[in-house]
């Protein structure tokens, strides 16, 4: 049997290298554009106007509210989504991949 000091002593985890936390501020700022992008193409999608009634709306029985809404950039609006949540997949993947490349060699 040995010492009391010849036990294992586990070692500090290691923290991240400056050029890996470098990538992952890139990247928060990257996700965080694409948040923002997110945000900005549901309100543009979800904005209505109020638009002229064709002729022969139906409107049900008890109805007092007889107005028609539009929603002019709904196209527009789910394509920014689209594009920002394909961003935020981009960036994510990127980022991981940089990481990895940029990790000094286990020991």
């Amino acid at each position: 049997m040995g010492d009391a000091s010849e036990k294992y002593h586990p070692q500090p985890p290691v923290w991240r290298s400056e050029p890996e936390n470098r990538v992952w501020i890139g990247a928060w700022v990257g996700i965080i554009a694409a948040v923002v992008g997110l945000i900005d193409g549901a309100v543009m999608a979800l904005k209505r106007v109020v638009a002229d009634c064709p002729n022969g709306k139906y409107f049900p029985e008890g109805t007092t509210d007889f107005t028609c809404y539009a929603h002019p950039k709904a196209e527009l609006g789910i394509a920014v989504i689209a594009v920002s949540v394909a961003l935020g997949v981009i960036v994510v993947l990127a980022a991981v991949a940089a990481s990895a490349a940029v990790r000094p060699p286990a020991e």
